[in-house]
Protein backbone atom coordinates (compact mmCIF):
# COMPACT_ATOMS: atom_id res chain seq x y z
CA UNK A 1 0.00 0.00 0.00
CA UNK A 2 2.69 2.44 0.94
CA UNK A 3 5.03 1.48 -1.97
CA UNK A 4 2.08 1.95 -4.57
CA UNK A 5 1.20 5.61 -2.80
CA UNK A 6 5.07 6.83 -3.19
CA UNK A 7 5.02 5.72 -6.97
CA UNK A 8 1.58 7.25 -7.48
CA UNK A 9 3.04 10.41 -5.65
CA UNK A 10 6.40 10.28 -7.65
CA UNK A 11 4.32 9.96 -11.08
CA UNK A 12 2.04 13.11 -9.77
CA UNK A 13 5.12 15.19 -9.04
CA UNK A 14 6.71 14.06 -13.05
CA UNK A 15 3.57 14.87 -13.81
CA UNK A 16 3.78 18.25 -13.04
CA UNK A 17 6.79 18.54 -13.78
CA UNK A 18 6.42 17.59 -17.41
CA UNK A 19 3.94 20.38 -17.50
CA UNK A 20 5.82 23.01 -16.45
CA UNK A 21 8.85 21.97 -18.50
CA UNK A 22 6.92 22.04 -21.67
CA UNK A 23 4.98 25.38 -20.95
CA UNK A 24 1.69 23.99 -21.39
CA UNK A 25 0.04 27.30 -20.31
CA UNK A 26 2.20 29.97 -21.98
CA UNK A 27 -0.35 31.00 -24.93
CA UNK A 28 2.87 31.85 -27.04
CA UNK A 29 3.58 28.01 -28.01
CA UNK A 30 -0.27 27.70 -28.69
CA UNK A 31 0.26 30.93 -31.00
CA UNK A 32 3.04 28.83 -33.08
CA UNK A 33 1.55 25.86 -32.94
CA UNK A 34 0.63 24.55 -36.52
CA UNK A 35 -2.50 25.70 -38.22
CA UNK A 36 -5.24 23.47 -40.37
CA UNK A 37 -6.29 26.16 -42.67
CA UNK A 38 -9.70 25.65 -44.86
CA UNK A 39 -12.93 26.07 -44.44
CA UNK A 40 -14.40 24.01 -42.69
CA UNK A 41 -17.78 25.13 -40.66
CA UNK A 42 -20.39 23.90 -37.62
CA UNK A 43 -22.54 22.84 -41.13
CA UNK A 44 -20.15 20.58 -42.19
CA UNK A 45 -20.45 19.23 -38.60
CA UNK A 46 -23.61 19.08 -38.41
CA UNK A 47 -24.05 17.26 -41.49
CA UNK A 48 -21.48 14.30 -40.63
CA UNK A 49 -24.04 14.35 -37.18
CA UNK A 50 -27.12 14.17 -38.85
CA UNK A 51 -25.47 11.09 -41.18
CA UNK A 52 -24.64 9.67 -37.88
CA UNK A 53 -28.04 9.89 -36.37
CA UNK A 54 -29.60 8.34 -39.45
CA UNK A 55 -27.07 5.42 -39.78
CA UNK A 56 -27.79 4.97 -35.50
CA UNK A 57 -31.66 4.63 -36.06
CA UNK A 58 -31.14 2.18 -38.70
CA UNK A 59 -28.77 0.52 -36.10
CA UNK A 60 -31.77 0.38 -33.49
CA UNK A 61 -34.29 -0.95 -36.06
CA UNK A 62 -31.76 -3.95 -36.83
CA UNK A 63 -30.90 -4.31 -33.04
CA UNK A 64 -34.73 -4.41 -32.23
CA UNK A 65 -35.30 -7.02 -35.16
CA UNK A 66 -32.73 -8.95 -33.40
CA UNK A 67 -34.03 -8.67 -29.64
CA UNK A 68 -37.29 -6.59 -29.43
CA UNK A 69 -37.56 -7.48 -26.31
CA UNK A 70 -34.14 -6.29 -24.88
CA UNK A 71 -33.82 -2.85 -26.75
CA UNK A 72 -33.37 0.88 -25.16
CA UNK A 73 -32.38 3.57 -26.84
CA UNK A 74 -30.02 6.78 -25.89
CA UNK A 75 -29.43 9.69 -27.67
CA UNK A 76 -26.06 11.51 -27.54
CA UNK A 77 -24.20 13.67 -30.08
CA UNK A 78 -21.28 11.09 -31.11
CA UNK A 79 -22.22 8.76 -27.93
CA UNK A 80 -23.38 5.65 -27.07
CA UNK A 81 -27.08 5.37 -28.85
CA UNK A 82 -27.95 1.89 -28.46
CA UNK A 83 -27.82 0.61 -25.36
CA UNK A 84 -29.61 -3.13 -24.17
CA UNK A 85 -31.92 -3.36 -20.78
CA UNK A 86 -32.46 -6.38 -18.40
CA UNK A 87 -35.13 -7.62 -16.30
CA UNK A 88 -34.89 -6.77 -12.77
CA UNK A 89 -32.48 -9.57 -11.66
CA UNK A 90 -29.92 -8.01 -14.47
CA UNK A 91 -30.34 -4.35 -13.84
CA UNK A 92 -27.35 -2.30 -14.08
CA UNK A 93 -26.36 -0.68 -11.02
CA UNK A 94 -26.58 2.76 -12.69
CA UNK A 95 -29.57 4.85 -12.02
CA UNK A 96 -30.81 8.44 -12.46
CA UNK A 97 -30.06 10.84 -9.35
CA UNK A 98 -33.96 10.90 -8.43
CA UNK A 99 -34.90 7.53 -8.62
CA UNK A 100 -34.85 4.48 -6.45
CA UNK A 101 -33.86 1.05 -7.85
CA UNK A 102 -36.55 -0.93 -8.64
CA UNK A 103 -35.86 -4.53 -6.97
CA UNK A 104 -38.07 -6.22 -4.38
CA UNK A 105 -35.70 -5.42 -1.68
CA UNK A 106 -35.09 -1.79 -2.57
CA UNK A 107 -38.94 -1.30 -2.84
CA UNK A 108 -39.34 -3.29 0.61
CA UNK A 109 -37.09 -0.70 2.39
CA UNK A 110 -38.58 2.26 0.86
CA UNK A 111 -41.87 0.83 2.13
CA UNK A 112 -41.00 0.71 5.22
CA UNK A 113 -38.74 4.38 5.46
CA UNK A 114 -42.05 5.66 4.47
CA UNK A 115 -43.72 4.00 7.29
CA UNK A 116 -41.33 4.51 10.08
CA UNK A 117 -40.50 8.39 9.13
CA UNK A 118 -37.72 10.10 7.48
CA UNK A 119 -34.15 8.91 8.16
CA UNK A 120 -30.52 10.53 7.93
CA UNK A 121 -28.91 9.07 4.82
CA UNK A 122 -25.77 8.26 4.86
CA UNK A 123 -22.80 7.92 2.38
CA UNK A 124 -22.03 4.20 0.99
CA UNK A 125 -18.96 3.16 2.62
CA UNK A 126 -17.66 1.73 -0.74
CA UNK A 127 -18.98 1.43 -4.27
CA UNK A 128 -21.28 -1.81 -4.30
CA UNK A 129 -20.50 -4.34 -7.14
CA UNK A 130 -22.81 -4.10 -10.15
CA UNK A 131 -25.01 -6.95 -10.54
CA UNK A 132 -23.44 -9.55 -12.61
CA UNK A 133 -25.15 -9.97 -16.40
CA UNK A 134 -26.00 -12.43 -18.09
CA UNK A 135 -24.39 -14.17 -20.94
CA UNK A 136 -27.50 -13.09 -23.49
CA UNK A 137 -26.90 -9.29 -22.03
CA UNK A 138 -23.30 -8.93 -22.58
CA UNK A 139 -23.83 -10.31 -25.98
CA UNK A 140 -26.87 -7.87 -26.61
CA UNK A 141 -24.44 -5.18 -25.21
CA UNK A 142 -21.44 -5.87 -27.93
CA UNK A 143 -24.09 -5.70 -30.35
CA UNK A 144 -25.11 -2.82 -29.78
CA UNK A 145 -21.84 -1.39 -29.65
CA UNK A 146 -20.77 -2.96 -32.29
CA UNK A 147 -23.83 -1.00 -34.50
CA UNK A 148 -23.24 1.98 -32.92
CA UNK A 149 -19.24 1.76 -33.98
CA UNK A 150 -20.64 1.03 -37.27
CA UNK A 151 -22.84 4.13 -37.57
CA UNK A 152 -19.76 6.36 -36.72
CA UNK A 153 -17.50 4.75 -39.30
CA UNK A 154 -19.86 5.78 -42.12
CA UNK A 155 -20.29 9.20 -40.52
CA UNK A 156 -16.62 9.21 -40.49
CA UNK A 157 -16.14 8.28 -43.82
CA UNK A 158 -18.42 10.96 -44.84
CA UNK A 159 -16.20 14.02 -42.43
CA UNK A 160 -13.31 12.31 -44.44
CA UNK A 161 -15.01 13.24 -47.81
CA UNK A 162 -15.91 16.54 -46.38
CA UNK A 163 -12.51 17.24 -44.69
CA UNK A 164 -10.77 16.23 -48.60
CA UNK A 165 -13.01 19.66 -49.68
CA UNK A 166 -13.12 21.74 -47.40
CA UNK A 167 -9.48 21.40 -45.69
CA UNK A 168 -6.21 23.22 -47.87
CA UNK A 169 -3.87 20.43 -48.37
CA UNK A 170 -6.79 17.53 -47.85
CA UNK A 171 -6.74 14.58 -45.27
CA UNK A 172 -2.95 14.75 -45.12
CA UNK A 173 -2.87 18.24 -43.44
CA UNK A 174 -5.63 17.15 -41.52
CA UNK A 175 -3.01 15.57 -38.76
CA UNK A 176 -3.38 12.32 -40.83
CA UNK A 177 -0.09 11.57 -42.42
CA UNK A 178 1.13 8.62 -42.82
CA UNK A 179 4.50 9.65 -41.69
CA UNK A 180 3.23 11.52 -38.50
CA UNK A 181 2.13 8.09 -37.08
CA UNK A 182 5.12 7.61 -34.81
CA UNK A 183 5.64 10.98 -33.14
CA UNK A 184 1.65 10.74 -32.59
CA UNK A 185 2.15 8.15 -30.63
CA UNK A 186 5.34 9.34 -29.02
CA UNK A 187 3.43 12.36 -28.05
CA UNK A 188 0.31 10.75 -27.28
CA UNK A 189 2.22 8.56 -24.72
CA UNK A 190 3.77 11.62 -23.02
CA UNK A 191 0.53 13.13 -23.14
CA UNK A 192 -0.41 10.65 -21.18
CA UNK A 193 1.75 10.14 -18.74
CA UNK A 194 1.37 13.68 -17.33
CA UNK A 195 -2.32 13.68 -17.34
CA UNK A 196 -3.50 10.24 -16.21
CA UNK A 197 -2.14 10.71 -12.40
CA UNK A 198 -4.35 14.21 -12.46
CA UNK A 199 -7.13 12.85 -13.66
CA UNK A 200 -7.42 9.89 -11.19
CA UNK A 201 -6.67 12.45 -8.26
CA UNK A 202 -9.78 14.45 -9.70
CA UNK A 203 -11.54 11.51 -9.65
CA UNK A 204 -11.16 10.13 -6.75
CA UNK A 205 -12.12 13.74 -5.36
CA UNK A 206 -15.35 13.95 -7.11
CA UNK A 207 -16.27 10.50 -6.35
CA UNK A 208 -16.16 11.71 -2.33
CA UNK A 209 -17.85 14.79 -2.70
CA UNK A 210 -20.71 13.22 -4.89
CA UNK A 211 -21.04 10.58 -1.98
CA UNK A 212 -20.28 13.72 1.21
CA UNK A 213 -23.31 16.02 -1.02
CA UNK A 214 -25.62 13.33 -2.82
CA UNK A 215 -25.25 10.35 -1.13
CA UNK A 216 -25.24 8.20 -4.21
CA UNK A 217 -22.91 5.42 -5.44
CA UNK A 218 -20.45 6.42 -8.31
CA UNK A 219 -21.92 5.96 -12.03
CA UNK A 220 -21.02 2.67 -13.71
CA UNK A 221 -20.68 2.65 -17.47
CA UNK A 222 -22.19 -0.13 -19.42
CA UNK A 223 -18.48 -1.46 -20.29
CA UNK A 224 -17.08 -1.67 -17.07
CA UNK A 225 -20.49 -3.22 -15.74
CA UNK A 226 -20.14 -5.40 -17.99
CA UNK A 227 -16.44 -6.42 -17.67
CA UNK A 228 -17.23 -7.01 -14.50
CA UNK A 229 -19.60 -9.22 -15.10
CA UNK A 230 -16.44 -11.56 -16.60
CA UNK A 231 -17.71 -12.10 -19.52
CA UNK A 232 -16.00 -14.68 -21.92
CA UNK A 233 -13.04 -14.13 -23.61
CA UNK A 234 -14.43 -13.40 -26.89
CA UNK A 235 -17.05 -10.81 -25.62
CA UNK A 236 -13.95 -9.67 -23.49
CA UNK A 237 -11.90 -9.04 -26.92
CA UNK A 238 -14.75 -7.48 -28.22
CA UNK A 239 -15.37 -5.10 -25.67
CA UNK A 240 -11.65 -4.23 -25.94
CA UNK A 241 -11.57 -3.45 -29.51
CA UNK A 242 -14.77 -1.38 -29.50
CA UNK A 243 -13.58 0.54 -26.44
CA UNK A 244 -9.45 1.01 -26.95
CA UNK A 245 -9.47 0.67 -30.80
CA UNK A 246 -12.66 1.57 -32.14
CA UNK A 247 -14.05 4.09 -30.37
CA UNK A 248 -10.49 6.12 -29.80
CA UNK A 249 -10.53 6.11 -33.49
CA UNK A 250 -13.73 7.48 -33.81
CA UNK A 251 -14.38 9.70 -31.51
CA UNK A 252 -11.43 11.95 -31.88
CA UNK A 253 -11.88 12.30 -35.90
CA UNK A 254 -15.66 13.32 -34.29
CA UNK A 255 -14.66 15.61 -31.67
CA UNK A 256 -11.29 16.77 -31.86
CA UNK A 257 -10.50 16.61 -35.81
CA UNK A 258 -14.05 18.19 -37.14
CA UNK A 259 -15.81 20.06 -34.04
CA UNK A 260 -12.49 21.40 -32.72
CA UNK A 261 -11.30 22.52 -36.02
CA UNK A 262 -14.56 24.31 -37.25
CA UNK A 263 -14.62 26.07 -33.71
CA UNK A 264 -11.22 27.44 -33.91
CA UNK A 265 -12.26 28.67 -36.98
CA UNK A 266 -13.47 32.63 -38.10
CA UNK A 267 -16.32 33.45 -35.73
CA UNK A 268 -16.03 29.76 -34.39
CA UNK A 269 -17.53 27.93 -37.74
CA UNK A 270 -20.53 30.00 -37.88
CA UNK A 271 -19.87 31.95 -41.07
CA UNK A 272 -20.43 30.45 -44.34
CA UNK A 273 -17.26 29.17 -45.55
CA UNK A 274 -15.20 31.97 -47.57
CA UNK A 275 -11.66 32.27 -49.30
CA UNK A 276 -11.20 34.69 -46.94
CA UNK A 277 -11.41 31.95 -44.04
CA UNK A 278 -8.17 29.94 -45.69
CA UNK A 279 -5.99 33.34 -44.16
CA UNK A 280 -7.29 33.71 -40.58
CA UNK A 281 -5.34 32.59 -37.72
CA UNK A 282 -6.88 32.09 -34.64
CA UNK A 283 -5.71 33.68 -31.54
CA UNK A 284 -4.34 31.78 -28.66
CA UNK A 285 -7.43 32.70 -26.81
CA UNK A 286 -9.48 31.54 -29.73
CA UNK A 287 -7.86 28.13 -29.59
CA UNK A 288 -8.12 27.64 -26.01
CA UNK A 289 -12.24 28.53 -26.28
CA UNK A 290 -12.68 25.82 -28.98
CA UNK A 291 -10.78 23.32 -26.82
CA UNK A 292 -12.64 24.30 -23.75
CA UNK A 293 -16.24 24.13 -25.52
CA UNK A 294 -14.86 21.00 -27.54
CA UNK A 295 -14.41 19.28 -24.16
CA UNK A 296 -18.07 20.50 -22.51
CA UNK A 297 -19.55 18.62 -25.40
CA UNK A 298 -17.37 15.53 -25.21
CA UNK A 299 -17.63 15.05 -21.42
CA UNK A 300 -21.55 15.78 -21.82
CA UNK A 301 -21.86 13.53 -24.58
CA UNK A 302 -20.43 10.66 -22.69
CA UNK A 303 -21.89 10.14 -18.79
CA UNK A 304 -23.39 11.60 -16.12
CA UNK A 305 -22.88 14.08 -13.64
CA UNK A 306 -20.54 12.50 -11.24
CA UNK A 307 -17.79 11.81 -14.30
CA UNK A 308 -18.10 15.27 -16.15
CA UNK A 309 -15.44 16.70 -14.48
CA UNK A 310 -12.90 13.94 -15.04
CA UNK A 311 -13.92 13.75 -18.88
CA UNK A 312 -14.05 17.27 -19.17
CA UNK A 313 -10.28 17.25 -17.94
CA UNK A 314 -9.14 14.09 -20.13
CA UNK A 315 -10.55 16.22 -23.00
CA UNK A 316 -8.71 19.78 -22.28
CA UNK A 317 -6.05 17.40 -22.64
CA UNK A 318 -6.92 15.52 -25.67
CA UNK A 319 -7.93 18.68 -27.32
CA UNK A 320 -4.78 20.68 -26.54
CA UNK A 321 -2.53 17.71 -27.74
CA UNK A 322 -4.27 18.04 -31.30
CA UNK A 323 -3.85 21.92 -31.17
CA UNK A 324 -0.36 21.83 -30.14
CA UNK A 325 0.74 19.17 -32.29
CA UNK A 326 -1.88 19.02 -35.45
CA UNK A 327 -1.49 15.33 -35.18
CA UNK A 328 -4.65 13.17 -34.82
CA UNK A 329 -2.58 10.03 -34.26
CA UNK A 330 -1.23 11.61 -30.98
CA UNK A 331 -4.46 12.49 -30.01
CA UNK A 332 -6.10 9.27 -30.71
CA UNK A 333 -3.34 7.78 -29.15
CA UNK A 334 -3.50 9.66 -25.83
CA UNK A 335 -7.56 8.42 -25.84
CA UNK A 336 -6.90 4.45 -26.77
CA UNK A 337 -3.88 4.28 -24.27
CA UNK A 338 -6.52 5.92 -21.54
CA UNK A 339 -9.22 3.96 -22.20
CA UNK A 340 -6.65 0.45 -22.09
CA UNK A 341 -5.28 1.03 -19.19
CA UNK A 342 -9.11 1.21 -17.47
CA UNK A 343 -9.63 -2.02 -19.06
CA UNK A 344 -6.95 -3.98 -17.91
CA UNK A 345 -7.44 -2.77 -14.48
CA UNK A 346 -10.83 -4.13 -14.31
CA UNK A 347 -9.37 -7.52 -15.85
Amino acid sequence: MTIGVLFFAAWLAASATLLVVLKVFQPRQLALAPLRRGTLTLASVAGVTLVYIATAFAAVIALHALSPQKLRTTQTPLGPVVTTTTSAATAPATRPLALLPTTPATSRAAATRAATGPRTRRAPASRPRPTTLSAADLTDTVKAQALDALAKLIATLFGLFLVHQTIRGGIPAFGLRLRQIPKGILFGLLAFFIIYPILMVCQNLVEHLWAAFFHLPPTIQPTIQALESHPPLNLRIAYFLLAAVAAPILEEFYFRGLLQTALAGRSFGLRVASPADLQYTPSPAHRFAAIALTSALFAAAHGSIDIYPTLFLLSLALGYTYERTNNLYAAITLHATFNTLNMLLLS
